[in-house]
């Protein structure tokens, strides 16, 4: 009985029933009305962004593309503010976003494709303290040891989340994040 009350009101209530902590702002205060039937009253606050469009073609064929992108709230902060990793492997500014597109092919089947990307900080301890200089000097953390636990706890997580993953340098390769970047 409690199983199908679970069900039904993650049904009427799905923002609220089963959503993923990591990206839920107020999940600390959610976790306070813990018993389902609270689940009309909670709502869970994200930092996202969800973007739709459609377009056709002369075969007669249609697309939507859904993107959606929402921000991990364990490590959030401003560019040259907030960088790098925590101790416990938590990305800075860490966001998923996944691109859906639906195809509907005229008299035919509905293919759908999805490609979900992360992106974050650099998965070292360190730090960027802004000044008035266009770029900030780069602070690593002495201790490589920490930055090394810390990244293996970070790539251990998303590899249990997301699966293999492929990873891109976008760091500049030049001036004071050289040092980070090689």
């Amino acid at each position: 009985m409690a199983y199908q009350n679970y069900l039904e009101m993650k049904e009427a209530y799905p923002n609220a029933v089963g959503n993923v902590s990591q990206y839920v702002f107020n999940d600390s205060l959610l976790s306070e009305f813990s018993g389902i039937e609270y689940s009309p009253f909670k709502v869970p606050c994200i930092f996202g962004y969800v973007f739709c469009s459609n377009f056709s073609f002369k075969i007669g064929a249609k697309t939507d593309f859904y993107l959606v992108s929402r921000k991990d709230c364990r490590r959030p902060g401003r560019r040259f503010i907030t960088r790098g990793l925590d101790m416990e492997g938590n990305a800075a500014n860490y966001v998923e976003t996944e691109h859906v597109f639906v195809h509907y092919m005229p008299n035919g089947p509905i293919k759908i494709a999805s490609y979900v990307q992360v992106r974050g900080s650099i998965p070292l301890i360190w730090s960027m303290k802004p000044n008035l200089k266009w770029s900030p000097p780069v602070k690593v953390n002495d201790d490589f040891s920490s930055s090394l636990v810390a990244a293996i706890t970070h790539f251990k997580a998303t590899k249990e989340q997301y699966g293999p993953q492929y990873l891109v340098n976008l760091i500049d390769k030049k001036g004071s994040q050289k040092r980070i970047g090689d």
